[in-house]
Formats: C-alpha cells, structure tokens, sequence
C-alpha cells in the first residue's frame, strides 16, 4: 500500500512557511524602521513567493488541464510581481540605476501582466496541451504539462534581461557609493535568483527536465539575506542610537559643568586659599628658634582638612563627569543628593537660591547608577534655579525631599518660582522642547525621563498648590541588598 506521507508536499510546503516567516519579520522591521518603502516591497516580494509555492504545490497535484491552465496564470503573475517588485526593491534600498532602463521595464512588464491576465492564451504561453504524470525516484508522482509557447515570449526574455542588467547596474552604483554589503546581498542575490530560475523554467517548459517548478526554492535565498541584512542593520542602528543616547548623557553632564563652573570655583578657591594661609603660617613657625610643634601638627591638620575638602568637590566632578557606560547596583539616593548639593553650592549661593533638603532617614537602597541619579537631581535643580531668576532673592527657595513610598523611593525637587503652564505641562519630557527664555536646548528633562524610566521608575511634574512648581521621580528599592540604609 502506498503511504500518504509527500515528500513533495512537505518540501514546498516549508518553503511556503519559510517565505512567509520571513516574510512576517520583514513588515515588523517596516514598522520599526519608520514605514520605509524598500522593506514593505521586500514584505510583498516575500508574500508573493509563498504564493508561488502554494500554486508549485497546487500545480503539482492537478487533474485536469483547466485547473492546471489557471493554476499556471496565476504562478506568472506571482513571478512577473516578484520580479517588478525586486526592481523596484533594489531602486529604492540601493537609491541608484539607471532610469534609461528602469523606465522600459515598468511599462513592459505591467502590459505583459495584464495581457497574460486577460487573456487565457496570453504572449507568454499560449496554452497548456496536455498534462502527464511523472513519478519521482522515490515513487511519488507529480502533474507535468507539455506546454506550447508564443513567439511573444520573447518580451519577456528581453524585459528579464532589462531586469538583469538594470540589477547589475544599481548593485554597481550601490558599490562604488559605499554600499557594499547591500549591493553584494542585492546583486548578487538577484542574479543567484535569475540565473537559476532562468535556466531550469525554460527546460522545464521544454520538457527537457521533467520535474516541478521550483522558482519559489530559487528565490527563497533571496528572502533570507535580505532579512538577515535587516536584522543587522537595525542592530546597528539600535547599537549606534545607545552610544549616541549616552554621548548626548555625557555632553548634558558636561554642559552642567559648564553652567556652574564659577561656582566649582568658588568652592575649590576657598579651601585652597585656606591651604595657602595655613602653609604660609607653619613656614612663619618653624623659622622660629623654638618652634611650637603642637601649633605646627594643628596647621597641618588644618591643611589636610582643607585638601581633602578640595579633593572632595573634585572626586564628585571627576565620577560625575568622565563616565559614559552604566553600572548597575545599589545606589543611596540621600548620598546622591548630598554630592549634587556640595558641587551646586557655590552656582546657588552666586543667584541667591536657598537649597533646603528634607531626607528620610533609613531611606533603603534603590536600583540604579548613583551617578545617573546624580544627574537626574543636578539638572532638576538646575532648572528649578532658573525658574526662579525672576523671582525676588528672599523668595528663592528649592527643597528637595525623599520619602519611602511602598516598594519604591519618591523624590521631590519643589521651587517657588511662577510654575508651569497648562500647554507646556504634557509637553515637558519632549526631546527639545524648552521653556527657559535663552540658552535652553531642552534636552536635559528628556534626559531625565529616560534615565529614570530606564532605571524602573516614573518622572512627572505638577504645580505646588501655593506656588511654584515639584518635580518628582520614583526609584524602585533594591530587594536582599546588604547595602546600608543612607
């Protein structure tokens, strides 16, 4: 008894799925990569070798010479879509060819469409003769038609050679032009795809090779590299927006450095001035005769205190500053507050702001960068600072608070300056969008939302019920940490 199980079944079946899966990948890179042409004429290149693999299949197993004549236009439509498509395809990703033959080939190929459409004994074939079964090797059999071509095939052997050389073309143009692992996926794909299918087809049709069409196997590489080309150029692009996102974090922080470095000054000016006078005074006492050593040992104590005042200010610029890559962990959000209060001092006591901090005590450990959180604060306060330049000095007040809110840590930057707009509060955490009247190119609050978001967490600001407008952020707490509470 014969078994049920086809090989040929199976076999151009996974090929349908095949075009078809990749197809589905390649309309989610279209989506992704902002509704591009060239990839949604990928995805319907892809849909349309399914087709021709459903009707390989379907032509196989036909009965009669009717069903078998249908089963056969629609596999040509399929092929002359694929095959404009793919012209199209290489126009639009490689963005070079020449429109001398681009121009013949669409309106060529469009009549011959429509005409092999309309007409039953079309230019292509003019018609189906008889059918046969033929079996295989492995004692499977397939349907096989004896078919009698036109002389009209001709166009179509000549607009396939416009195709060819139109491909070749482009692919060229895409090389010399830096494109060179797209010309060599598309050229060299295209030409793998139309010297295969364009040598067996014809043998086929003349009855030379007695086996099924396999233009669907013949193009289904195609498929593949064209996908695998998509996936890695949008890994490279996801690649190379990460180290820009995180450049932009980095130039933002250096931007900060530069917006209170009078104030850094100021700070460091004091110490070392400090230093200076205590080093000047020990001189004075070891040029006595009988110097007072204890006095001397003070001094010097003075200095080291002073110096690693200085040193301080400079660690916290230093890790703030010259760090681009995130390491996650613990991080103590009253010490990160503490850190942004030493280095904005100065910048606040020089606009006449005071900074007031309210922070919970055995505030637990949250997940995250200490240093990004540390930037998040300064460009809040920031900008809490310039809310206020119109404000008068006595009124000029920030306070920032830390509460413990459930599994997360709630942070709070409140100003008394005139608040936000209703218009401008949806649009607060827009890349670009600024509200200061000069030197704002409001990216630092879309900085903050995505650091924050990336760290778990929620951004959002509102107006003080008095005056004033709070910002406020949430951190989740880091579970099973033997970090100490700050």
């Amino acid at each position: 008894m014969q078994s049920s199980f086809s090989v040929l079944t199976m076999l151009w079946s996974m090929c349908a799925a095949a075009c078809f899966m990749l197809g589905m990948i390649q309309v989610m890179t279209w989506y992704q990569r902002k509704w591009k042409t060239a990839y949604l004429l990928s995805f319907s290149m892809a849909i349309a070798a399914t087709l021709i693999a459903l009707f390989e299949l379907s032509m196989m197993f036909a009965t009669d010479v009717e069903r078998y004549q249908v089963l056969f236009s629609l596999h040509a439509f399929c092929i002359f879509f694929v095959l404009l498509s793919l012209v199209l395809f290489a126009r639009s990703y490689l963005g070079h060819g020449s429109q001398w033959i681009l121009v013949p080939i669409i309106v060529l190929w469009p009549i011959q469409v429509l005409a092999n459409t309309l007409f039953p004994e079309g230019p292509l074939y003019l018609n189906v003769l008889q059918i046969e079964r033929v079996e295989t090797y492995w004692g499977e059999s397939f349907t096989f038609a004896r078919i009698e071509t036109s002389p009209m095939k001709y166009l179509t052997d000549t607009t396939t050679a416009l195709i060819m050389i139109y491909l070749m073309q482009s692919a060229w143009a895409g090389w010399r032009h830096g494109m060179r692992q797209r010309a060599i996926v598309v050229g060299g794909g295209s030409m793998l795809f139309i010297v295969i299918a364009g040598i067996h087809t014809p043998l086929v049709d003349a009855g030379l090779v007695r086996t099924p069409y396999m233009i669907s196997f013949a193009f289904m590489p195609i498929l593949a590299s064209l996908t695998y080309q998509f996936v890695s150029e949008a890994e490279r692009d996801r690649t190379d927006l990460q180290r820009m996102r995180r450049e932009m974090e980095r130039l933002s922080r250096i931007g900060m450095l530069g917006e209170v470095a009078a104030g850094i000054a100021h700070e460091l000016n004091q110490p070392l001035t400090a230093i200076l006078s205590n080093a000047q005074a020990a001189r004075r006492f070891l040029e006595l005769e009988n110097p007072d050593l204890d006095e001397v040992r003070d001094i010097v104590n003075d200095i080291i205190a002073d110096d690693k005042r200085a040193g301080g200010v400079i660690h916290g610029l230093r890790a703030m500053f010259n760090r681009d890559e995130t390491l996650p962990g613990a991080a103590r959000v009253n010490d990160a507050i503490r850190v942004v209060s030493k280095i904005l001092i100065g910048e606040l006591r020089s606009n006449k702001v005071k900074l007031e901090t309210e922070l919970a005590k055995n505030l637990p450990a949250v997940i995250g960068d200490e240093v990004q959180i540390q930037q998040v604060l300064m460009n809040l306060i920031l900008n809490a600072m310039h809310a206020m330049s119109d404000a008068p000095d006595h009124a000029r007040r920030i306070v920032v608070r830390t509460v413990p809110a459930g599994g997360e840590v709630l942070i709070s930057v409140a100003d008394t300056g005139p608040g936000i707009s209703a218009e401008a509060l949806p649009r607060l955490f827009e890349p670009f969008y600024t509200m200061q009247k000069k030197d704002g190119l409001g990216v630092g609050l879309a900085i903050c939302s995505r650091i924050v978001e990336r760290h778990g967490g929620r951004i959002w600001a509102e107006n003080n019920s008095d005056v004033g407008a709070i910002f406020k952020f949430t951190l989740p707490i880091k579970r099973d940490t033997d970090e100490k509470p700050a």
